[in-house]
């Protein structure tokens, strides 16, 4: 555990679990983000640093896709200090599996759709099946996202969403608050 900071984790996909070290630095003001991928194979631990020219932009879901590469729900948050409102941004990135960006898709669209259902729109989970449409969750709706960041479906449900994830096959999964089984 960081001294100044947390850590999120994710869930298990193709032997890896990740997680996102989030870290606070006194010193500079800044906050350091890093992915954890550890590898349940042979325990190895391995951080990849997430670095943005944009300060006010962080990592708030991650997952690993069938080929070990990394896709991450990133967010830029802008707060108006004049009016006290913020502004929230959203975007897709995807890594290889040494963390180096190969692709990006924006999903500005879909959350403006999802800001007008909700005054607390917030993607909490992501998830890529084989042929990278891309989940995101939401408290009670799933929105499938195409590679190009246009919206395919969505699912509405009548309880939380407690998490979702990638399968190794390829197919993506839900988990609502109280199921069982």
């Amino acid at each position: 555990e960081p001294e100044n900071g947390y850590i999120n984790t994710y869930g298990v996909v193709n032997g890896y679990m990740l997680g996102i070290k989030s870290e606070w630095s006194n010193e500079t003001h800044q906050q350091s983000e890093n992915i954890l991928k550890y590898s349940l194979a042979d325990g190895t631990l391995e951080e990849i640093p997430y670095k943005s020219d944009n300060s006010n932009e962080y990592i708030n879901a991650v997952t690993v896709q069938q080929d070990g590469g990394i896709a991450a729900c990133v967010q830029e948050y802008i707060w108006d200090e004049k009016t006290r409102e913020g502004q929230a941004f959203y975007r897709v990135i995807f890594m290889d599996a040494a963390g180096q960006v190969t692709g990006e898709i924006d999903l500005a669209d879909i959350y403006a759709e999802m800001a007008q259902k909700s005054d607390y729109a917030y993607i909490n989970n992501i998830a890529v099946d084989s042929d990278q449409v891309v989940y995101l969750q939401f408290e009670q709706e799933i929105v499938a996202a195409n590679p190009d960041g246009s919206k395919l479906f969505s699912v509405e449900t009548d309880n939380w969403i407690q998490n979702m994830g990638n399968m190794n096959d390829g197919s993506v999964y839900a988990v609502y608050y109280g199921q069982n089984g």
